[in-house]
């Protein structure tokens, strides 16, 4: 699934976050039986240095969050794989 056109900084970053409100609209679906954001599970397999989302003047190198920072999006697409 990819969502797109999302207004930059849509969510909080505590308790209205972005992740989480997008994690329990999807597990509403009965077919759906876990959500990952971002790289997900695969992140357990990645070093620290591998996994970062490193800021340039330009924007971000890359996007293992999947769109989602500290609950927010700082990126208007989103790419959170269902299971």
């Amino acid at each position: 699934m990819i969502v797109e056109n999302v207004p930059v900084g849509l969510g909080e970053p505590v308790f209205d976050r972005l992740d989480a409100d997008l994690a329990h609209a999807l597990m509403g679906i009965n077919a759906v039986k876990g959500v990952e954001i971002g790289d997900g599970f695969a992140v357990v397999e990645q070093r620290g240095s591998q996994h970062r989302d490193e800021m340039t003047p330009s924007g971000f190198e890359s996007n293992h969050a999947g769109g989602i920072l500290g609950g927010l999006a700082p990126v208007s697409r989103l790419l959170p794989p269902l299971h």
